[in-house]
């Protein structure tokens, strides 16, 4: 704490505090307690008993967030321990992505490899006198039928998206007819705008192979990426404007095997107890983190739950409509990995408001 001089802050009276369920007690300096926030200050200097016996048990805050304030109280940062599990080895997860991109690409080779096929035993049956060989004969049925069944297969996606813009759109209609859908008929509409999504980036990427050019405009997810990112200032400059504080260095990007819950959750809960009693500084501070945590972070299939666990969090508990609103608009850039959660999919059927928000920005976005 740059602006309170140091002898003051070690004359002061020690204020105890009595945290968590076992209630293990620290304590932290009365001074700097005023200095943080008129919530602390009353808590100290008050007409309160706590104030007389300078001592509050706070037993519903858990010790990990109270240390990450305390450090905060007198550094003006904090720490956020990162817990690696064993899920993955780096080198694993890599080799599993790699397989999975080369088998991708033989399927489609040899797509092509049996068109061609089939292209040259027509040539050399019509261009010949003579009749295909009977082992030519069966090789050119057998292409031709696997390709009418991808035909058909093709055909039945085609009816199949049409059938879901129908009920997407009487969807978007009764949600204009009624303040509240029901929850199946949410979680419907939800799963519909994810796919409508997903098939707008695949045509995207499909025109870019065929060599054409794109029109440059911005996807909805690159728009929304770029919306969420736009809320990491939170205030007018680099430091805290309460405690001098920096905001901290960029976090890092994170490999498959690195479970980045407890990262997320420690932020949020600290940005909770923070607003709850009212340090400017440190809300500034705990939200930007998890904002640039969330930046930083790879959404990798085995990380899926990480976010799963942070939503779920924000939407179990009360929070400060800051926090829940850009958790929510991350899972919307994200939707698409995050749907394939089942834990995820309950959550948007249990939680009313969740599915709301989460509709509410992907349908202002079409």
């Amino acid at each position: 704490m740059n602006n309170i001089p140091a002898e003051v802050i070690a004359s002061s009276v020690p204020f105890r505090f009595l945290v968590g369920p076992n209630r293990r007690e620290f304590t932290v300096h009365s001074a700097l307690l005023s200095y943080l926030s008129p919530v602390l200050d009353k808590l100290v200097n008050g007409s309160f008993s706590e104030a007389a016996e300078k001592c509050v048990t706070w037993d519903s805050v858990d010790e990990d967030t109270f240390v990450r304030f305390w450090q905060y109280a007198y550094t003006g940062k904090y720490t956020v321990d990162l817990s690696i599990t064993g899920l993955q080895s780096e080198p694993q997860a890599a080799q599993e992505a790699e397989k999975r991109t080369a088998q991708e690409a033989i399927e489609a080779a040899t797509v092509a490899k049996e068109e061609k096929e089939i292209v040259q035993l027509i040539v050399k049956r019509d261009n010949t006198l003579r009749a295909l060989s009977s082992k030519d004969e069966r090789r050119l049925i057998e292409l031709q039928t696997k390709a009418a069944r991808r035909a058909a297969r093709e055909a039945e996606r085609r009816a199949e998206i049409a059938e879901e813009e129908e009920d997407l759109a009487e969807l978007l209609r009764m949600q204009d007819r009624r303040p509240v859908l029901l929850a199946e008929d949410r979680e419907r509409l939800v799963h519909l705008l994810e796919k409508q999504a997903s098939r707008k980036r695949e045509g995207l990427v499909a025109s870019e192979t065929k060599g054409e050019t794109p029109s440059g405009e911005l996807t909805i997810r690159e728009a929304q990426w770029n919306a969420f990112k736009r809320q990491g200032t939170f205030a007018s400059s680099g430091t805290s404007s309460v405690t001098g504080s920096s905001k901290g260095a960029p976090a890092r990007s994170n490999q498959a095997h690195e479970d980045y819950t407890s990262t997320f959750l420690s932020h949020a809960r600290l940005y909770v107890f923070a607003e709850c009693y009212g340090i400017t500084g440190l809300m500034e501070l705990s939200l930007n983190g998890l904002h640039g945590a969330l930046v930083a972070f790879t959404l990798y299939e085995q990380r899926v739950n990480d976010v799963v666990m942070l939503v779920q969090y924000c939407y179990d508990n009360l929070v400060p409509e800051a926090l829940r609103d850009m958790i929510t608009l991350y899972a919307v850039c994200k939707i698409e990995k995050l749907w394939v959660s089942e834990e995820f999919q309950a959550l948007v059927e249990a939680h009313g408001e969740l599915s709301r928000s989460l509709i509410g920005h992907m349908v202002k976005a079409l």
